[in-house]
């Protein structure tokens, strides 16, 4: 991974677990060797990631229920009379 200031590739400095946090489990220390920028990454827990999955099933499912019931009419009554 390189440094977003310099482009500089970053040095691991580690991986922390993570105290009284129920959203991110462990955390990276990264820094770079040319600018001295200091880079944290956060990796999501599990139950983090069942609720981002959770979320993104619920957004596939509501965008198909948005569809304005007239659209579906106003499709069915063209599809009749183009295929008579």
């Amino acid at each position: 991974m390189n440094c977003w200031h310099c482009g500089t590739e970053l040095i691991w400095g580690g991986d922390h677990d993570t105290e009284d946090n129920e959203e991110y489990d462990i955390v990276t220390n990264l820094s770079c060797p040319n600018c001295h920028s200091a880079v944290d990454v956060y990796h999501p827990s599990e139950k983090l990631i069942k609720e981002y999955k959770k979320h993104e099933k619920n957004k596939k499912i509501s965008n198909w229920t948005n569809i304005p019931l007239l659209n579906v009419l106003d499709f069915m009554v063209m599809a009749k009379i183009i295929w008579w």
